[in-house]
């Protein structure tokens, strides 16, 4: 999990609860090359475990006081069961503590993040992921598509 944001936003030297470790502590995007302030998960979180496991549920919350991210195993939440009612609105104070956190100490949310959108990229073999699929561990089975004219 990365923010990447404009200048004068860090993580470093700020105190965080979350299970994750801590990487990269400047946020800004043109610091070493986009990577961002940045936590990694254990292998089950994320890759060859995580979808061994069925994959999960991953939320995130945005507030003033900063960003958290929870990773729940398809299992159900860290307290077990679902962390999403079936009715009612999901509640992360019953989550336990989150996987990263990234707090507003050092970092104003409301001038660097607004207007969010979820963007779902497979970029397997271009700049995100700097070609590095075939030593990740996924499995690959090439799909061919025959468009056939009529």
């Amino acid at each position: 999990m990365a923010l990447h944001t404009t200048s004068d936003c860090t993580m470093a030297d700020v105190r965080r609860e979350m299970s994750g470790v801590a990487g990269q502590g400047d946020c800004h995007n043109a610091t070493n090359f986009n990577t961002g302030c940045n936590v990694s998960g254990a292998p089950a979180t994320y890759g060859p475990e995580f979808n061994a496991a069925g994959g999960g549920i991953v939320a995130m919350e945005w507030r003033n006081e900063g960003i958290r991210v929870w990773v729940f195993s398809r299992g159900g939440g860290d307290k077990g069961g679902n962390p999403f009612p079936a009715q009612g609105v999901p509640d992360p104070s019953t989550w336990g503590l989150p996987l990263a956190d990234f707090p507003a100490t050092s970092c104003d949310m409301g001038s660097h993040f607004r207007n969010q959108s979820i963007i779902v990229n497979i970029d397997l073999c271009g700049y995100l992921t700097n070609a590095v699929w075939e030593s990740s561990g996924c499995e690959f089975t090439p799909i061919l598509f025959v468009r056939h004219a009529c």
